[in-house]
């Protein structure tokens, strides 16, 4: 049975997106670092060893570094890509949704939100407060981008 059986159609595409944009834009540590910086998006809860090649397993990285990997995925899709607030939103659902899929046989319904656990952060990646930080920073690139258009005018030709 597959885990997106009982999902809505579009999360299958949304999880390979997901995975993809980790391989993408994390292929060295200037770009992690260019990542940290830009977005301000940098947590205690990943170790200091970490490497971008961890950071290339997105939301399924282990040791506390699968928070950090799918913030500053959902901050790229949002600076860089021109997602809005509303489809990171939609992105951060659909990485909560697959790590409890993936995980349900392993982790007990108490331990799915994410948590220090042995001197490590474990849990559901989704659910750290450094998610919901990118989320909040993609409503205001969001909210930025609107603006910019509407004091642009209508004769503005550049997409949403």
């Amino acid at each position: 049975m597959s885990i997106f059986e009982d999902a809505p159609d579009d999360y299958i595409t949304i999880s390979l997106h997901i995975s993809e944009t980790a391989r993408k834009i994390f292929t060295s540590y200037a770009d992690l670092k260019r990542l940290r910086e830009s977005s301000r998006l940098c947590t205690s809860h990943t170790p200091a060893w970490a490497t971008y090649r961890e950071f290339r397993r997105g939301f399924r990285a282990s040791w506390g570094i699968g928070a950090e990997a799918l913030a500053l995925i959902l901050y790229h899709l949002a600076s860089e890509e021109g997602f809005s607030g509303a489809k990171i939103d939609r992105y951060r659902d659909v990485a909560e949704f697959v790590w409890k899929k993936e995980n349900e046989d392993e982790v007990d319904d108490d331990d799915f939100t994410w948590h220090k656990e042995d001197g490590y952060y474990t849990g559901n990646p989704a659910t750290a407060p450094i998610v919901f930080r990118a989320l909040n920073l993609a409503f205001d690139i969001d909210d930025q981008r609107r603006a910019s258009r509407r004091s642009n005018g209508p004769n503005d030709q550049r997409s949403a």
